[in-house]
């Protein structure tokens, strides 16, 4: 209609669209004779109520679906939900499920006195220890990133993981709980291992080392077992990502003397390799050294070259290679040291500027 104004105004919170289907559905009023002439008054018909229907295909777009978490071994139960994810060892997992801990919830959680990336804690079921892991970023990603991930599946990697070293005869402890839980953008991801008792790890053991805290049989055999331990992960074909003190554990009775064993753990992104090479075995063993150069920097401790060359000669069973892999190794960290050097002070700024 010519010269009518249009009876929505623009903030009435109705788009175009509506105002338009409104408006073609008035109809004229009667003849209003008033001082200034006829005209017309326009009057709605009966309300009519417009449901918006949105298409099919943006409803489907928009559902939250569960992660994708891939097969499990045999003995786990796995359930999902567009909350997360969650694997239990089926055996456990009544016990786990009464104590509290399933995909929302931990339980009743203890500090534990095992070290890790991150603090670490344990839950009691059945009078059996287990430790709780909580991912975390290293590095100085972790100051940005906090502990969210992007990937859901790597508990579950790490799970898979886990029993076929397990299968191979390499000692890490069974993993009985995997979970993945959803948090804004990203994945908060956790997971539940059974504890191994009267154990230290190879940290703390190259700190009674430096303090002159074990006797010279002990301290020949830790390194001994270290390095035939840290061969036969190569040989069976791990690739660990990060292959540090941490995480190796050491039995106790080897501190007094009796026989050495490791453990292996923490396999969060390692591979299995059908063999792994010389290069990827030089570079886990390069690791290994810068973590035990930084604990020398940071800690004080005082790691004999002897030390290291017992530990090498026992990884190549005897052989002289070792005197080769241990050039290298110190050839390589020299060129890198510089690097991480800067990265751990960078760390440490960043450590103490957030506990203030």
């Amino acid at each position: 209609m010519p010269g009518r104004q249009a009876f929505w105004p623009r903030d009435a919170g109705i788009s175009a669209r509506t105002a338009a289907q409104i408006e073609a559905e008035a109809h004229l009023g009667p003849v209003d004779a008033g001082a200034g002439g006829s005209r017309r008054i326009l009057a709605l018909g009966p309300p009519r109520i417009l449901e918006a229907r949105a298409p099919a295909a943006t409803l489907r777009s928009s559902v939250i679906r569960p992660p994708s978490i891939g097969p499990l071994p045999p003995g786990y139960r796995h359930e999902a939900s567009p909350r997360g994810a969650l694997a239990l060892l089926a055996s456990l997992a009544p016990r786990l499920r009464a104590v509290g801990f399933d995909l929302d919830g931990d339980g009743p959680l203890a500090p534990s006195r095992l070290r890790g990336r991150r603090p670490l804690q344990e839950l009691e079921v059945a009078r059996e220890r287990f430790v709780l892991r909580r991912f975390s970023h290293g590095g100085l990603l972790r100051w940005l990133t906090g502990a969210r991930f992007l990937d859901p599946r790597r508990p579950f990697d790490e799970l898979r993981l886990s029993c076929e070293l397990i299968a191979r005869g390499v000692r890490t402890p069974e993993v009985v709980a995997a979970r993945a839980r959803r948090t804004g953008l990203g994945w908060r991801l956790a997971i539940l291992t059974r504890r191994v008792e009267d154990s230290v790890d190879f940290g703390e053991v190259l700190a009674r080392l430096g303090r002159g805290g074990l006797s010279p049989r002990a301290r020949q055999a830790v390194l001994g077992a270290a390095g035939v331990f840290a061969r036969e992960l190569h040989e069976a074909g791990l690739h660990h990502a990060d292959l540090n003190p941490r995480n190796l554990l050491v039995e106790r009775e080897a501190l007094a003397g009796g026989a050495a064993r490791l453990w292996v753990i923490d396999l969060d992104r390692s591979k299995m390799r059908p063999a792994v090479s010389e290069h990827e075995a030089r570079d886990n063993l390069r690791r290994l050294y810068r973590h035990v150069a930084r604990l020398e920097r940071e800690e004080g401790l005082a790691i004999s070259r002897a030390d290291l060359a017992r530990f090498l000669r026992a990884y190549h069973r005897g052989s002289r290679a070792w005197r080769e892999a241990w050039r290298a190794i110190e050839r390589a960290h020299r060129r890198s040291g510089w690097v991480h050097r800067a990265t751990w002070a960078l760390e440490r700024r960043f450590g103490r500027s957030r506990k203030r």
